[in-house]
């Protein structure tokens, strides 16, 4: 309570231990010896000077240790029988750590935020029932879709879009990540909102509730290149085998063909009348009986 030159008059027991003063210290105070930041609470305290309330202030004040706190400030004008203003009456609710919190959780999600907007790979929320909630801005560049279109769309634009060779692997295993809680990690085409085809690696891990409905947290990648190179590297594989299996057969009926050429060379040795010697380097080996 103070007086209308804005003396300390009286104070509750929660007050002094919100200041930290004595009783006796703090009614040889006033307003400006505790505001931290005068300049904003003048305004208020005209207000109540005239007559008006004050709802749900916020400002800060210095305690005796010297730790600046925020408060929430209700307060009201007191009067005389003849209604002029004598003085205030305030109500403070110290907030200092919900402010704290409250900065902590905004600088926690921009962190968040900024680490969603720049990484490549796009992250999701969905509940079970395929519907997103929450899309990163880089969808619109993979999938030309915008985060908003996508959450008006609800479950349409996901499993419409998956190839019809991969969808039901998809659904599958969707299925399975909230039922059974196996891991989501699946492979398929997903078709651009312009009609190409493209290669998506998609995974979650574990499913959550939040206000009685399950949801998922996942991360959706772009893998056409890596696909392309395990093509590419698939056909010169076969392409390789093919050849080996070719030169294979080639070498085979060269054998054959070198046993002909020696079945028939020692039919002609053992024919002739004369000696017939086939030698290497003077070591020999073959010759007929002659």
């Amino acid at each position: 309570m103070f007086d209308k030159k804005k003396n300390f008059l009286d104070s509750n027991q929660a007050g002094l231990d919100l200041l930290g003063y004595s009783r006796e210290e703090l009614l040889n105070m006033s307003i400006p010896d505790v505001d931290a930041d005068p300049r904003v609470v003048l305004p208020a305290h005209e207000q109540l000077l005239e007559g008006e309330r004050i709802i749900n202030y916020e400002h800060q004040l210095n305690r005796k240790d010297g730790k600046v706190i925020t408060v929430l400030n209700n307060s009201r004008p007191i009067a005389d029988t003849n209604g002029h203003v004598i003085g205030m009456q305030s109500t403070l609710i110290d907030i200092t750590e919900r402010k704290l919190f409250a900065e902590a959780l905004r600088e926690s999600e921009e962190k968040y935020r900024s680490l969603v907007t720049n990484i490549p790979e796009i992250t999701w929320t969905t509940d079970y029932e395929f519907n997103t909630i929450f899309i990163s801005p880089n969808i619109q560049k993979e999938l030309g879709y915008t985060p908003e279109e996508i959450y008006k769309s609800g479950e349409s634009v996901f499993p419409m879009r998956i190839h019809p060779e991969n969808i039901e692997t998809v659904e599958k295993a969707f299925k399975e990540l909230f039922k059974k809680g196996t891991m989501f990690d699946v492979e398929y085409r997903i078709k651009r909102k312009n009609g190409e085809w493209f290669w998506a690696h998609d995974r979650s891990i574990a499913t959550y509730e939040r206000d009685g409905v399950m949801y998922a947290d996942g991360i959706f990648s772009n893998i056409t290149d890596r696909k392309r190179a395990e093509e590419t590297l698939l056909k010169a594989h076969d392409e390789l085998e093919q050849r080996v299996e070719e030169r294979t057969v080639e070498l085979l009926k060269t054998n054959e063909r070198l046993k002909e050429s020696e079945g028939l060379f020692r039919k002609l040795a053992e024919g002739s009348f004369e000696a017939i010697v086939l030698h290497e380097e003077g070591v020999i080996l073959e010759a007929n009986d002659q």
